[in-house]
C-alpha cells in the first residue's frame, strides 16, 4: 500500500471503526459484498459496465480493489467476531471464525 493510501485509510479508520461498532450494537452479523468475486461475474465485469464503480471511485478510489474489502473485513471482525461474512458465503450464514 502506498504512503498516501495508508494515510487516507488511517484518517478514515476511526469513522470506519465507529460504523462497525454501531452495526454491532443493532445487528447479529454483517456481510461484506464486493462486485469482484461476488455472486455475479467472477471478475466483476458486469458491474464494471454500470455507474457503481465510478461512484465508488469518487468516494474512495481504493474501494475498487479487493484489498479494500479485506481491510473492511478486518475492522468488522474486531466488532463482530465470528459474525462477519463475505459475499455469497456470508449471505448463506457462513461466517468467518
Amino acid at each position: 500500500m502506498k504512503g498516501r493510501d495508508r494515510t487516507r485509510l488511517s484518517q478514515g479508520f476511526p469513522r470506519i471503526a465507529r460504523f462497525f461498532a454501531r452495526i454491532a450494537e443493532v445487528a447479529d452479523a454483517v456481510v461484506l459484498d464486493h462486485f469482484i468475486q461476488g455472486d455475479g461475474s467472477a471478475d466483476g465485469s458486469r458491474t464494471a459496465r454500470t455507474p457503481l464503480p465510478a461512484a465508488m471511485r469518487q468516494v474512495d478510489p481504493d474501494s475498487l480493489d479487493l484489498a479494500y474489502r479485506d481491510r473492511m473485513v478486518a475492522v468488522a471482525r474486531k466488532h463482530l467476531r465470528g459474525h462477519v461474512g463475505i459475499n455469497i458465503d456470508g449471505f448463506a450464514g457462513r461466517y468467518l471464525p
